[in-house]
């Protein structure tokens, strides 16, 4: 079993309002995913490279997002491929392992919560439900509703600190992250070079109060599932989550950090509570979880 004292992070990643514009599919055979940035600098990969993997319905990924954006990402753009979670998306070099990079002012709040070896993300962004039009192009289905939703976790087993380690001396003893984009930055970008750093996945997902099973230390969810939506249904707009009542802070537990405040907490029975923030938050939202022995169950529950 896992040890206890871990941080859980829920990280929202893939297209947005501001990047993309516009929601990730949900595809009728009930896959989904998750559909990277469009991000030029550092990438090594274009959708149209990223394959059919774990939910594309047969698709490439370049098929898909151009279809939806109604041409405004081309197939051939760069993808900002991060969090890398998906084995089957593109070709691998031996002892892959899924990766998650993060800079500037998102990375100086992980490294601020000490962010390191066991804690563990889930993945969350902007889904909707998506079908095939009678010209075979892929559109959003018009009474589909905008969801936020869990697609993929990672088990840090070790974190990579770019700056201070520099990508060449990275390359030697991890070959496989060879195309990961935050080792290809420029240097003229003007990021913040001291915070830089690349979560790996561990080998195996460990959990407290969970028997080690077989679930990769990385991956994405392979099914859409109710239990993975946080967005409320039938409350307000996606930004409404409904989560397990011991998300919330107290006296004597730290609140998850991005959504401090207690009115934007409410009870919803004994076991449930409502988040409904104003405004927008930081990419990184983190939970300690030393003091909450249900959170190792509640995250083994979403592989059920």
């Amino acid at each position: 079993m896992g040890t206890l004292g871990f941080k859980l992070v829920l990280s929202r990643k893939g297209f947005d309002s501001g990047s993309g514009g516009c929601a990730s599919p949900i595809f009728p055979n009930s896959r989904f995913y998750s559909l990277p940035i469009p991000y030029a600098p550092g990438a090594q990969m274009r959708y149209a490279n990223i394959g059919n993997g774990v939910g594309l319905d047969g698709s490439d990924m370049g098929t898909v997002v151009e279809h939806l954006t109604a041409g405004r990402v081309r197939r051939d753009s760069l993808a900002h491929l991060d969090p890398d979670l998906d084995k089957a998306a593109v070709p691998r070099l031996p002892g892959w392992r899924g990766a998650f990079g993060q800079v500037e002012t998102a990375q100086v709040h992980l490294a601020n919560q000490n962010i390191g070896v066991g804690d563990v993300f889930l993945f969350h962004g902007w889904f909707r439900a998506v079908c095939r039009d009678q010209t075979g192009r892929w559109r959003y289905q018009p009474e589909a509703p905008d969801i936020n939703m869990t697609f993929g976790w990672l088990q840090v087993g070790e974190v990579i600190d770019v700056h201070a380690t520099s990508p060449e001396r990275v390359f030697p003893n991890h070959p496989w992250l060879r195309d990961h984009p935050h080792l290809h930055f420029p240097t003229d970008l003007g990021l913040s070079p001291a915070a830089n750093a690349i979560y790996a996945a561990s080998e195996r997902l460990c959990l407290p109060g969970v028997p080690t099973g077989s679930e990769a230390g990385a991956g994405v969810f392979r099914a859409f599932d109710p239990r993975r939506v946080l967005t409320a249904s039938g409350i307000g707009g996606r930004s409404v989550w409904r989560l397990p009542r011991w998300f919330k802070g107290d006296a004597t537990r730290p609140w998850l950090t991005q959504f401090p405040r207690p009115e934007w907490w409410s009870d919803v029975g004994e076991n449930e509570v409502l988040l409904r923030p104003r405004g927008r938050q930081g990419q990184e939202a983190v939970l300690d979880c030393r003091d909450r022995p249900e959170a190792g169950p509640w995250v083994a529950s979403l592989f059920e």
